[in-house]
């Protein structure tokens, strides 16, 4: 094992630059397939001749079979190698981009976001496996902060971007994914072209018990007893629940209650997005003054429940005098408000979202350097799947109220997992420090397991010769 990061890159020949920018290229293909065409969704509604529930599933498809296939695409990648897999990623979501450009019908759309929903589940596990592969703790949370950067720019620029192009091009919608799918075309080119394989175990021979232990039942019972792990991707599927009611409900919210075009709609998604770059350069920012990785999710817990005091409190403040004599409704409360009373608590939710993200990621997969990448999946998959679910049962309960209760939605189940968050930061025994500490530096309890592991499933005549 090379000991400094120069001759890593040389044993991989790669360069720095290019690997950070091919990590970036792949990792924004997500924001662009799941919000470039937001606010477009009333468009699309009309234009396919369907509900707006049926427009929503193409969100919500997307994102549960992404879930899905990152956990096939992260345990294919420690068992096969993670250049094989992000290539057939991108290839299958090139495919669904080009069924959903020409969909005929609400159908085919959601067929086509299916497909390109499980091409970007397998690609996108491949920035939190080759930084584990490459970078040493310290490294990763600097690679991570900026890779943490880059997606929120995306974010940010994708609604902006796909309401002007929709606007602009008598194709509206569908122009999007077309742009979207070029997009991917040159991404997979890049790939093809300059992704090294970084799977170490995949260079080793069949027998290495490192490659033998990556068994399902392994990786079950090993995530199954790390609370540490199971805290971690309760709060970052609980802060995208936030987020995808937020962005699937908001359109509606910026269309109706407050008149908006699809421009207007678009920035203000996007404004969000601005605000998860400023957490992860205020993650990015706290490593670097020595802050504990611990204490920067503690940062962030505080961040977000500062958001859920906002959301509930601030339109209680505004109607103040109408709520003391009694004479407003609890849904007028929150309707009869301004944008920024939703936008503003929502971009402080971001904030904290950017600031988890590295430390959290780091803190999860030290422990895990032969199985990177399903358990890296696993996070993933922990933080589409729960706001998947709870948006299909969601649309399902206000199918024929969704314009109506989207406001009221939006704060309160904002405000509930910002609070969640908070209460899994520092109210369980898990997230302890010492406990955390022990994790990095490889002395745990969890560490003791996995090397008994490994040695349970070393063959024996190796035990003979090592003996």
């Amino acid at each position: 094992k090379t000991s400094t990061l120069e001759e890593r890159l040389q044993a991989l020949h790669v360069r720095y630059c290019t690997l950070v920018l091919l990590l970036a290229s792949v990792d924004v293909l997500g924001p662009l397939a799941t919000d470039a065409h937001l606010p477009s969704l009333p468009a699309m509604t009309t234009d396919l001749h369907t509900s707006a529930e049926w427009i929503q599933f193409s969100v919500l498809s997307y994102s549960l079979v992404l879930a899905v296939s990152c956990l096939f695409g992260g345990y294919l990648s420690d068992r096969f190698g993670r250049r094989i897999v992000t290539i057939l990623g991108l290839l299958l979501f090139i495919a669904g981009g080009i069924g959903c450009t020409f969909a005929p019908s609400v159908l085919v759309l959601n067929v086509s976001r299916i497909v390109q929903g499980c091409g970007g589940g397998m690609s996108s596990i491949i920035t939190q496996c080759v930084a584990r592969d490459v970078f040493v703790a310290k490294e990763r949370m600097k690679i991570l902060g900026i890779l943490g950067s880059l997606r929120p720019f995306a974010i940010a620029v994708a609604p902006m971007f796909g309401g002007w192009i929709a606007s602009l091009s008598r194709f509206s919608w569908r122009m999007v994914f077309a742009v979207t799918s070029v997009a991917a075309v040159v991404v997979l080119m890049f790939t093809i072209l300059c992704l090294p394989e970084t799977a170490r175990h995949k260079l080793r021979k069949p027998r290495d018990p490192s490659v033998r232990a990556s068994s399902v039942g392994y990786i079950l019972r090993l995530v199954c007893s790390d609370c540490i792990l199971l805290s971690i991707a309760c709060m970052t599927a609980c802060r995208m629940v936030a987020v995808f009611v937020f962005l699937n409900e908001f359109p509606y919210v910026a269309h109706h209650l407050y008149g908006y075009d699809e421009r207007v709609a678009g920035l203000l998604l996007g404004c969000g997005a601005v605000f998860l770059v400023v957490g992860s350069c205020v993650s990015i920012l706290l490593d670097h003054c020595g802050m504990h990785a611990l204490n920067i999710m503690r940062c962030a817990a505080l961040c977000a429940l500062a958001a859920a005091i906002a959301l509930i409190a601030a339109p209680v403040l505004h109607h103040l005098a109408k709520v003391r004599n009694e004479e407003i409704t609890l849904y007028d409360l929150y309707t009869d408000n301004e944008w920024y009373f939703i936008v503003f608590p929502f971009c402080a939710l971001t904030v904290s979202q950017g600031m988890n993200g590295p430390p959290s990621s780091v803190i999860a997969m030290e422990p895990y350097p032969h199985i990177a990448g399903a358990v890296g999946s696993l996070l993933v998959f922990c933080r589409l799947i729960l706001p998947a679910l709870f948006m299909i049962v969601l649309t399902q309960v206000v199918s024929t109220s969704t314009e109506k209760y989207a406001a009221i939605l939006i704060y309160f189940t904002m405000a509930a997992m910002a609070m969640c968050c908070f209460a899994l930061m520092f109210g369980g025994p898990c997230l302890m420090k010492r406990k955390v500490q022990e994790r990095m530096n490889g002395n745990g309890d969890l560490q003791k397991q996995i090397n008994a592991s490994l040695l349970e499933e070393e063959p024996e005549h190796t035990k003979r010769q090592r003996n």
